[in-house]
């Protein structure tokens, strides 16, 4: 009997030219497949939507044009009926969440390694107009799990929302949020202070990015924007101490305050180790090397902060703090 969808598949159907051979996975909305071209005999992965929308073909289109290693190859992908499938390359490498089920914990510089390549791939996606939405570890392959680890992300598995300029800075906010917790599987709210550090960290791989314009350079602006609605119900006159500072800083973070043009004496972030160098009118870079744990630097940091603030009686326009 001919089927009027995909989601009637079934095993040893044959959909886009391959053979189904195994369900290895049953979700809400559809299912993931391994299959075998019937010409090839090279195996494959099929994701078939049941329902799917102008959004996800359009991701799907888009996809099936980047050669980049950080992608998995989209062979091709058809429609039947209100469903839709789409083929992909069979990677032998494991997923980077059954990895991290084996090992554990990566090392920083791993997660941070990984995280560069992924914001870069997730550049490319936007680019081209397409959205991810949630980004797992079970949607990143590896090409082997030997070091230097390969991630190449399975962008096909994903949601595909509509693409708007918040989406797109959503997805790297939980890219981002992903390789917090690639060094911490106890990561549950990146907000919680014992957490923060790894976090902190995690934000310094947006500036490997080639392109400044990029969606991820814009993060700031939206962290910002959840941060004065949250803390001040709106109110940009943000009160600088301990408790909202330890869960809301970020490698790159703006403070908006009252508009003096009060500024700390270099020797007080010298004393603490920390450069402090003026750029444009209340604009100041602080730099400090992490020669231990992040959390020990960002608490030099908020005392520094939290003593200029009562010696001036108030904080500049913005603060830029990068870590390094």
């Amino acid at each position: 009997m001919q089927r009027r969808d995909f989601s009637e598949s079934k095993v040893n159907d044959t959909v886009c030219g391959h053979r189904l051979v195994e369900l290895e996975h049953q979700g809400a909305h559809g299912a993931i497949w391994r299959a075998v071209d019937l010409r090839s005999d090279r195996q494959a992965i099929i994701k078939i939507v049941d329902r799917v929308d102008p959004c996800t073909l359009q991701a799907w289109a888009s996809l099936s044009t980047f050669t980049i290693r950080e992608f998995v190859e989209v062979q091709t992908y058809t429609t039947l009926g209100h469903s839709a499938a789409i083929v992909m390359e069979h990677l032998q490498g494991q997923t980077l969440g059954r990895l991290l089920q084996m090992r554990g914990r990566l090392p920083w510089s791993e997660a941070r390694r990984i995280g560069v390549s992924l914001v870069q791939a997730l550049a490319t996606v936007h680019q081209s107009q397409s959205a991810l939405g949630v980004i797992d570890a079970n949607q990143i392959a590896l090409r082997s799990t030997s070091v230097p680890l390969e991630p190449v992300l399975l962008a096909a598995r994903c949601q595909h929302p509509t693409f708007t300029p918040e989406q797109a800075r959503a997805d790297v906010l939980g890219l981002i949020k992903l390789v917090a917790q690639l060094c911490d599987d106890g990561v549950k709210d990146f907000r919680k202070t014992d957490n923060f550090g790894r976090v902190m960290q995690a934000q310094t791989l947006i500036e490997e990015l080639p392109d400044p314009t990029d969606a991820a350079n814009q993060l700031t602006q939206l962290w910002l924007h959840n941060r004065r609605r949250r803390i001040t119900n709106d109110d940009p006159r943000v009160s600088l101490n301990n408790a909202n500072l330890n869960t809301e800083l970020r490698a790159w973070v703006d403070c908006v305050g009252d508009q003096t043009q009060s500024h700390p004496p270099e020797a007080l972030w010298k004393q603490l180790g920390i450069d402090a160098q003026a750029l444009t009118g209340d604009v100041w870079q602080l730099t400090t090397p992490l020669l231990g744990e992040p959390k020990e630097a960002l608490t030099q940091m908020v005392a520094a902060v939290n003593r200029w603030q009562r010696e001036n009686k108030g904080i500049p326009s913005n603060i830029h703090i990068r870590l390094r």
